[in-house]
């Protein structure tokens, strides 16, 4: 893909901003998705490209989002305390799809590590990190930044299962929070990987900055002093 596909991004993310004040939540999700296929198609660097995608998506999700005055009175039957902050700049609505995705790109980038080159065939060769200082802490910034926001995370039902097909559907199935994702049975081993990463980050001799930041966001998940997250 050629330079300019990166402008590309750059320009609807822009109009989308300028034309809405804000992202409406299924655009939000769309500019997620096209920004990942230009990373995935782009034959650049592999670090430059991955910085540009966290710019991207911490553009992103940080634009004031726009959701159907619609889910309202069910978001604030369901979620009372995040009622007052729906249309602040802080408060996310994002697709299961979107989040999941996000949560664990950005883990991949600070987690994976891979043979040292030169290094021995044996089972205890050497590992470095496949991702660049950079990169790992401006993904840890940005799954960070995830933690704190005050989100719902959408979960339509398809056409098939609506609740006008289904009368069983149950409408507090549209959202959940960042806490039941995690606290998903599926998603156990996914919270570990992440843990493991970041105490892993935290431990690195050589990169101080990096180290501080990963063992911020540990404390920070095991105080569980999230305030700003509905539970």
């Amino acid at each position: 893909m050629s330079s300019t596909a990166a402008l590309d991004v750059d320009a609807l993310l822009s109009t989308y901003l300028k034309t809405h004040n804000g992202l409406p939540a299924n655009q939000l999700s769309a500019l997620i998705v096209a920004s990942l296929n230009h990373y995935r198609s782009s034959k650049a660097d592999k670090n430059a490209k991955a910085e540009k995608l966290l710019e991207h998506w911490s553009s992103i999700i940080n634009s004031k989002c726009i959701y159907p005055p619609i889910l309202t009175p069910q978001i604030s039957s369901q979620f009372p305390s995040i009622t007052p902050l729906l249309d602040s700049n802080s408060f996310l609505l994002i697709y299961l799809l979107s989040f999941d995705t996000i949560v664990k790109f950005c883990s991949n980038l600070f987690c994976k590590k891979i043979p040292l080159q030169n290094s021995s065939t044996n089972k205890n060769q050497s590992l470095e990190w496949e991702y660049s200082f950079s990169v790992r802490k401006n993904a840890i910034d940005l799954w960070s930044s995830l933690m704190k926001k005050p989100i719902l995370i959408f979960n339509p039902p398809s056409p098939s299962h609506s609740s006008i097909q289904n009368p069983e559907f149950n409408p507090n199935s549209l959202f959940s929070t960042i806490n039941a994702y995690f606290l998903h049975p599926k998603n156990y081993n996914f919270l570990a990987y992440c843990i493991c990463g970041l105490l892993d980050n935290s431990s690195d001799p050589t990169q101080p900055e990096v180290s501080e930041i990963s063992l911020d966001v540990l404390l920070n998940l095991l105080s569980q002093n999230s305030k700003n997250i509905p539970h």
